[in-house]
C-alpha cells in the first residue's frame, strides 16, 4: 500500500511541476479514457471542472461532467489534452480554431501547443537573395559589414571567444580571468576612441601588471582561437563575387580592432579574396555606431550611389541611411535561430560548452541568411545533414557521459544493435589524448529474448521475465512465448493477456504457463552453455567490473547478463524506465543521464518527460545495419532475424555525425544539460520543423520484442 501511495504522490509532483501555476485556474481534460482518469484519480488541488469529448455519449466520466469544446472554452482557463503525442496534434488541429488565444492549451508533458506559429509573423522572411543579386546590379559602390554579414563564429556571442581563451589557460595551469580583464582593457579605450588590438593589449598590460611575455602569449592565443572559430557565409561571398564580377567598388565596411593587415589576413583565411577596400573603424578612428565611417565612405565616393548590406539593425542599417547611404538588412545567425520555430534553445543555453555546440549547429544551419525565409521562420529538415544536426547535442551529452563513467570499469559492453554506433564513437574517443586510458569497450552480442531465455535457472527466475505478460495485457501469449523463449505452445494459449484473465484468472494463467517450466529451463542451459563460450571468447570473466551501455531500459539486460556472467553487471544509460523493479533493485548499481523517464502506478505506466517516445530515434540512428540478434547456434555463430529499420537513412545519419564529431575533436569531453540536449531532439516536432516526405518515411520503426504491436512511423507517433 505504500509502494501504491509513493507512485501517487510521485505522479503529482511531476504534473506539479508542468501545471503549479494553474492551481487556481478552471481546467477542462480534453479526453475520456486512461491518462484523463490517471489525472483525476492521482491529482488533487486543481479544478478539474469537466471533460471534453468530441462526440459525448454520457453526462458524466469518473464523476465529471462531459461537455463539448465550445462549452468548455466559455469557463476554462486552460486545456489540458489528456492523449498519447499522435492523437494530441490531431485532438489540437482539430480545437485550435475554436479555443481562443487567451486560453492556453497544453499535452500531458507540459508542452504549450499554442501559437507555435507566432514566428511566422516577420516581414524578414518576404526577402530574398534574388532581390539582393538586383540591387547590386542598380549601384555604383556596395558595402559589405564583414562579422556576421560575411563571416560568422562559431558560438553564440562574439564574447564567448574570450571565455575559450580562459579556458585554454586553465589547461595551461594559468588561472587568470582573462574574459573580465580583455572587456574591461577594451571598454576603458572604447570610451575615449576606437582601438586597435595592441592598444586593447597594451592597455590589459598596464592595468594588470603583465609581462610582455605573457601579453604575447595572449595575443596568440585569443588570434588562434579567432580564426577557429570563423567561417565564411558562402551565400554572402558568392554575393560579393557577384559584385566584384559586374565591375562594383566593394568596401568591406567594419567597426573592429583588428588593423587591415590582421583583418585581410582573417577574411583570407575565410576564403575571402582580395577584391575590396577595408574601412576600419581602429583605422579611422571612426565607427558605424556614430556614422563617421559612413561619412568618410561617402567623401571617398563623392557622389556615387552607395548600398551597404549588413546585419544590426541600428549599426547597419538605420546609421546608414541616417548618412546617406541605402541599406540592406539581412539576419545573422543567432538573428535567425531568435526569431525561428525553435527560438525556445537559446533559454536553455547555461553554459560555455552549450554555447559552442549552439554556435556550430547555428554556423550550419543558419549559414545561409535566406535559409529560413521560404518556411516562414520555420526549420527545414532537407537531408541527412540536417537531421544529423538533431541528434549531435544528445550524443555528445550521452557519449562524454559514457567516458566519464567508463573510469569505473574494466570493460564496457555496446549491446547490439543500437550500442553499434556509440561503441564507433567511444572508439574514436580512444585515439585522442584526453581519453587513451579509458576502459576497454567491447561491441557485445545481445537482445532481452536472447539473454533473459538464457537466465531462466529455476522457477522464480520465470516469473520475473514472464513479468511483462502482466504489465501489457494486450500481448499475445503464444508470440510472446515464441519470442521470449523459442517454444511453440498449445492454440489455447493464442490470445492476449486480458483475455486469458477474463477466462482462468492471474492464478489460472500461470498453472498453464508452469506447464512449460521444464522445456524452459532445458532450453535455457543450452542457451547459456551457448552464450557463456562467446563471453569467454571476446574476454570477460566474471572478477572484472562491467558496466552495460543501454539507452532506455527497465534492466532487462542487466539482469540476464548478471545471472549468466555471474558477476553484478553495472548500467550506464540515457535513461531509465520505472525502477526500481523485478530486474533491478539496487540503484547503486545504474549510472543515468535523465533517471526515470517513465515511471508506474500498478498497472498503469505514465511518461514523466517526452524523452520516453523520442530516444526512440536513437534507436534506429544508433543501429548497426546487421539483423537483429536472437542467440547462438550449435557452433557458435550469430542467430538474426531480418533488419528491420532503413538502412540508408540510419547509415545516412551516421556518415554525417561521425563527419561532424570527426571535424570537431572539442566536442568530447563538453560538459551540456540534458534539457539542452533534449531541446535539439524537440526539433523533430512537426510544430518545429518540415521535414523532407523520403526522410520521414524512413523513420519506421517495429518492436521486434513485441509481434502484438504494429510497425509504425516515429514521426506520425510523436505528431
Amino acid at each position: 500500500m505504500q509502494w501504491i501511495m509513493n507512485e501517487r504522490n510521485s505522479f503529482q509532483d511531476t504534473f506539479d511541476q508542468y501545471f503549479e501555476k494553474y492551481k487556481n485556474v478552471p481546467i477542462a481534460i480534453y479526453g475520456t479514457g486512461n491518462n484523463a482518469e490517471l489525472i483525476l484519480k492521482n491529482v488533487t488541488g486543481y479544478d478539474f471542472f469537466a471533460l471534453i469529448s468530441a462526440e459525448p455519449q454520457e453526462e458524466t466520466w469518473c464523476g465529471k461532467k462531459i461537455i463539448s469544446i465550445e462549452e468548455a472554452v466559455k469557463k476554462a482557463g486552460m486545456i489540458l489534452i489528456a492523449a498519447v503525442p499522435s492523437s494530441t496534434s490531431i485532438v489540437y488541429t482539430r480545437i485550435k480554431n475554436i479555443v481562443p488565444d487567451t486560453i492556453p492549451v497544453y499535452d500531458m508533458r507540459g508542452q504549450s501547443l499554442n501559437g507555435e506559429e507566432y514566428y511566422k509573423h516577420n516581414i524578414y522572411w518576404k526577402k530574398r537573395l534574388c532581390e539582393l543579386y538586383r540591387l547590386i546590379d542598380s549601384y555604383d559602390v556596395i558595402s559589405f559589414d564583414v562579422f556576421d554579414t560575411l563571416i560568422m563564429r562559431k558560438v553564440l556571442q562574439p564574447s564567448d571567444i574570450f571565455l575559450i581563451v580562459e579556458a585554454k589557460l586553465k589547461k595551461k595551469r594559468k588561472d587568470i580571468p582573462f574574459a573580465k580583464w580583455r572587456t574591461e582593457a577594451e571598454k576603458k579605450i572604447s570610451s575615449t576612441c576606437c582601438p586597435t588590438f595592441e592598444k586593447i593589449y597594451e592597455t590589459m598590460q598596464k592595468l594588470y601588471h603583465l609581462d610582455e611575455a605573457f601579453i604575447n602569449e595572449l595575443q596568440q592565443i585569443e588570434i588562434r582561437t579567432e580564426l577557429e572559430s570563423l567561417c565564411c557565409r558562402k551565400k554572402m561571398v558568392q554575393l560579393l563575387q557577384y559584385a566584384f564580377e559586374k565591375g562594383k567598388k566593394i568596401y568591406l565596411t567594419s567597426d573592429m580592432y583588428f588593423t587591415k593587415d590582421k583583418l585581410g589576413e582573417i577574411l583570407e583565411n575565410c576564403g575571402i579574396g582580395k577584391c575590396y577596400e577595408l574601412i576600419i573603424s581602429c583605422e579611422y578612428n571612426a565607427s558605424k555606431q556614430n556614422g563617421r565611417l559612413y561619412q568618410l565612405l561617402r567623401c571617398m565616393e563623392g557622389g556615387r550611389r552607395i548600398l551597404h548590406i549588413g546585419d544590426n539593425d541600428e549599426a547597419d542599417i538605420k546609421n546608414a541611411i541616417e548618412n546617406g547611404l541605402d541599406a540592406f538588412h539581412i539576419m545573422s545567425g543567432y538573428e535567425m535561430l531568435a526569431s525561428s520555430s525553435i527560438a525556445y534553445i537559446i533559454e536553455n543555453v547555461k553554459s560555455l560548452d552549450e554555447s559552442i555546440l549552439l554556435g556550430n549547429f547555428i554556423a550550419d544551419m543558419f549559414n545561409d541568411p535566406f535559409a529560413l525565409n521560404p518556411r516562414e521562420g520555420k526549420i527545414n529538415l532537407g537531408s541527412f545533414h540536417d537531421l544529423s544536426q538533431c541528434f549531435i547535442p544528445i550524443t555528445v551529452l550521452f557519449l562524454n557521459f559514457i567516458l566519464e563513467k567508463s573510469r569505473l570499469y574494466d570493460v564496457i559492453l555496446f549491446c547490439s544493435r543500437d550500442g553499434y554506433f556509440l561503441n564507433e564513437l567511444y572508439q574514436m574517443a580512444k585515439s585522442g589524448e584526453d581519453f587513451r586510458s579509458i576502459s576497454k569497450n567491447i561491441y557485445f552480442y545481445a537482445s532481452r529474448s536472447a539473454v533473459n531465455s538464457s537466465a531462466v535457472y529455476e522457477e522464480n527466475d520465470l516469473y520475473v521475465v514472464c513479468n511483462k505478460i502482466l504489465e501489457d495485457r494486450k500481448l499475445n501469449i503464444k508470440q510472446f512465448f515464441k519470442i521470449q523463449f523459442m517454444i511453440e505452445t498449445a492454440k489455447e494459449l493464442d490470445i492476449t493477456v486480458e483475455q486469458a484473465l477474463e477466462q482462468w484468472g492471474e492464478d489460472g494463467l500461470w498453472k498453464r504457463i508452469l506447464c512449460y517450466k521444464e522445456t524452459i529451463l532445458k532450453n535455457a542451459r543450452e542457451n547459456r552453455k551457448r552464450y557463456r563460450k562467446y563471453i569467454e571468447r571476446v574476454g570477460i570473466s566474471n572478477s572484472q567490473k562491467i558496466a552495460v551501455v543501454d539507452i532506455v531500459t527497465q534492466g532487462t539486460l542487466i539482469y540476464g547478463l548478471s545471472k549468466i556472467i555471474g558477476t553484478p553487471v553495472e548500467l550506464i544509460a540515457l535513461g531509465t524506465s520505472a525502477m526500481p523493479n523485478q530486474y533491478v533493485w539496487d540503484m547503486g548499481r545504474v549510472h543515468a543521464v535523465y533517471g526515470n523517464v517513465n515511471n508506474r502506478i500498478q498497472k498503469t505506466v505514465y511518461s514523466l518527460s517526452d524523452f520516453s517516445e523520442l530516444h526512440l530515434f536513437l534507436e534506429i540512428i544508433y543501429a548497426s545495419c546487421e539483423g537483429q540478434f536472437i542467440g547462438f547456434d550449435r557452433n557458435g555463430g550469430r542467430l538474426t532475424q531480418e533488419y528491420e529499420y532503413d538502412k540508408e537513412l540510419v547509415c545516412g545519419i551516421q556518415d554525417e555525425v561521425r563527419k561532424i564529431m570527426q571535424k570537431n575533436k572539442m566536442f568530447y569531453g563538453l560538459k551540456i544539460s540534458k534539457e539542452f540536449a533534449l531541446d535539439f531532439l524537440r526539433i523533430l516536432y512537426s510544430k518545429n520543423s518540415d521535414m523532407d516526405e523520403n526522410l520521414k518515411k524512413g523513420f519506421r520503426f517495429k518492436d521486434p520484442y513485441d509481434s502484438n504491436k504494429q510497425e509504425c512511423n516515429l514521426m506520425e507517433s510523436i505528431g
